[in-house]
């Protein structure tokens, strides 16, 4: 299979395209190859820094900030959210996928979260730059907005798609999997709040 720096092609697509229209073959050409979680690390952070701008974008409430603090802000939750995700969420669906019969490893799992979520969310974030950089409510910011908000549900699927590749299961049971995984990622976040809360008399 033809390796090249971004990885390898499916068919005579790039991969960075080719995830758009052709998912399960797109990751299950990485999971296949010999370096599977090349570039994990910092196809992570930029990933989780676009997401971020593309979460500050789209955030009527955020969308006061100066420009710089909106940078800052997105470097820095998006780098740490970017590691966090592509590990922390890895693990847990390879757990919950093994629960309904997944046969994914933890491995492939991030691989799928990387090339199926994160290289989406790279081009969307990139998409989204001129919408904070628009001023609110002219043809041209809402245009983008849009724009950022197909791109939000496309991906949605692109991620379901490459996490049923992974997990060599159906796309209802990739669906039942992130569901019963965010439930479990809420009761878990509620808990730690309560306990912060409880702690810290807050």
């Amino acid at each position: 299979m033809e390796q090249h720096s971004s990885g390898p092609r499916t068919g005579s697509l790039n991969p960075w395209l080719a995830i758009w229209i052709r998912p399960r073959a797109t990751v299950r050409a990485f999971l296949d190859s010999a370096q599977p979680q090349r570039h994990l690390v910092p196809l992570s952070i930029v990933a989780g820094i676009m997401s971020a701008i593309v979460e500050y974008s789209t955030n009527p409430r955020l969308q006061d900030m100066p420009p710089v603090a909106l940078a800052i802000a997105a470097m820095i939750s998006g780098a740490i959210g970017g590691i966090l995700g592509v590990y922390f969420f890895g693990w847990l669906i390879a757990k919950v996928g093994g629960w309904i019969g997944g046969q994914g490893q933890s491995w492939e799992i991030r691989t799928a979260i990387l090339r199926g979520n994160y290289m989406p969310a790279i081009l969307a974030g990139v998409v989204s730059i001129p919408n904070l950089m628009t001023p609110g409510g002219t043809a041209i910011g809402l245009f983008f907005g849009g724009l950022t908000i197909v791109l939000g549900i496309w991906m949605l699927g692109i991620s379901i798609l490459s996490i049923a590749e992974a997990h060599r299961f159906s796309v209802w049971k990739s669906l039942l999997c992130g569901i019963i995984a965010g439930i479990l990622l809420t009761i878990v976040l509620v808990l730690v709040v309560t306990l912060i809360i409880l702690l810290f008399n807050l």
